[in-house]
Parts: C-alpha cells; structure tokens; sequence
C-alpha cells in the first residue's frame, strides 16, 4: 500500500513537471484578442459599417479611405472561413452594434478541403445570417461573393 501512494504521489509530480499545452487555441485567436485589446482602448463608434471576414478585407488598406462618408470598423482576419466568423461572432460582430455588416467569406472555405462543397459554404453562411439576424433583427448584411482568384482557380 504505502508504495502505491509513493508511485502515485511521484506519478503526481512528474505530470505536473511537464510542459503542458494550454489547451490549444483556436485559429486567428492571436488576431482576435488584438482587436479586442485595441477596443479595451478606444472602442469604435456605434453605428458604423462593419467589414468582417478574411483577408481580403483585413488587406485592404485604405478601406476607410474608399468609403470617406462613412465610419468603417475593419474587422477582417487571417484566411478566415465561415465557421472562423461565427466562432468569433460574439467577439467580432455583436460588439460594435453596426448599422451594417458586410462579409466577405467563402472562397477559404473551398480552399480548405476538397470535401466542402458550395452547398457547404450556402448552409455555412445560413448559420450566419441566422446567428446574425437572432440578434441584430434590423441590421443589413451584405455577402460579397466570392471572387474569382487566378491561384484558385481550379477549385
């Protein structure tokens, strides 16, 4: 008996000596507590468009420069894909209370995998806009389809 308990208490020690991997975090998490530190200091104003989704928005630069009449909040990241945007809904979305949401999402989705299909992708955007329109029953949201990309064009 007593060397059991002493199996167990070292068996103890030795797994709390070795390094463990917090439990691993989920895609873009680095980017989306970036933009919730930069909110933690100044949030957006209220009432503004909300661009959120993959690169295609984070890259672009000057996005508030092509919309002069309007407060833009920018909220694109990494490659995102559908299911990234609505694990971060609460954090990405909901927040910024936006008199419109523009996404633009979809083509990493297909990229992906050779198994997600469009049909995929609709019933992912489906999720979406119901998450989106449980809670912001009023507020547009703009799809902007997916562009056709020469590096992917065989998909």
């Amino acid at each position: 008996m007593k060397k059991q308990l002493i199996k167990l208490v070292i068996g103890f020690f030795l797994l709390q000596s070795l390094p463990v991997n917090a439990q691993q975090q989920p895609p873009f998490w680095n980017e989306v507590q970036a933009f919730k530190k930069s909110d933690s200091i100044q949030l957006p104003p209220p009432k503004a468009i909300l661009f959120t989704g993959s690169s295609s928005f984070r890259l672009w630069d000057g996005i508030e420069k092509s919309f002069p009449l309007h407060t833009i909040i920018n909220r694109g990241f990494g490659g995102s894909s559908l299911p990234d945007v609505i694990r971060y809904a609460n954090d990405l979305i909901f927040p910024y209370d936006p008199k419109q949401i523009v996404i633009y999402c979809g083509e990493n989705d297909i990229a992906a995998s050779d198994s997600v299909s469009s049909k995929m992708v609709l019933q992912r955007f489906q999720q979406l806009f119901s998450l989106i329109r449980h809670r912001m029953p009023a507020v547009p949201i703009l799809f902007v389809s997916i562009k056709p990309s020469p590096s992917r064009w065989h998909m």
